[in-house]
């Protein structure tokens, strides 16, 4: 794995990595990962809990702590982020596709230290089919978009503002994001 780039954004901090997984361990992870049943239970923010839902499947977080991708991130957020001795807590499958909508969200409170790792999962992604993941600052201002990539893993402060990109009207498949989250160790 190697580190694509890095960001600063407001306080925090994005990490861009490529190559996180060996190509075999990719495939296998991503025919996994397309097979798995998914409902429609997540929701960006509580005020869109009522009105949209997106499709997610969980994972066993025993079995992710053990996987090639699960100890990858580990090993990437206590390199990236060592001040923060995080913990992974929670692990699932975002499914999203054209049509969806996504809102711009944080994954922790504004005071909290925990980190987010989005790993794209998808055999493959086309680069006019969209779904770029948007960081915003405080302000709303857009000011880094990632690009999906097979093997890439994005590291990132939870309490960044984001928003998940919507694949286009060209993309036929879904866009398929294993989200990692880690609990910070305190409060800023």
């Amino acid at each position: 794995m190697k580190l694509f780039q890095e960001f600063k954004i407001d306080a925090g901090k994005v990490a861009v990595f490529d190559d996180v997984i060996s190509p075999r361990q990719h495939f296998e992870l991503s025919k996994s990962i397309s097979e798995l049943s998914y409902n429609r239970t997540q929701s960006d923010t509580q005020k869109t809990r009522d009105s949209y839902l997106y499709y997610v499947a969980h994972l066993d977080l025993k079995l992710m702590r053990k996987h090639s991708l699960g100890i990858a991130a580990m090993n990437l957020a206590a390199s990236a982020f060592p001040e923060q001795k995080s913990k992974l807590m929670m692990t699932y499958v975002n499914r999203i596709s054209y049509g969806d909508v996504s809102f711009a969200h944080r994954d922790c409170r504004p005071d909290l230290r925990d980190l987010t790792a989005i790993y794209f999962g998808n055999s493959e992604w086309l680069k006019d089919w969209g779904g770029e993941t948007i960081f915003f600052d405080k302000k709303y201002n857009a000011l880094l978009a990632v690009t999906p990539r097979p093997r890439r893993m994005v590291l990132f402060n939870g309490n960044i503002l984001h928003r998940v990109g919507i694949p286009s009207r060209i993309c036929f498949q879904s866009r398929l994001t294993i989200a990692l989250k880690f609990i910070g160790n305190s409060p800023l």
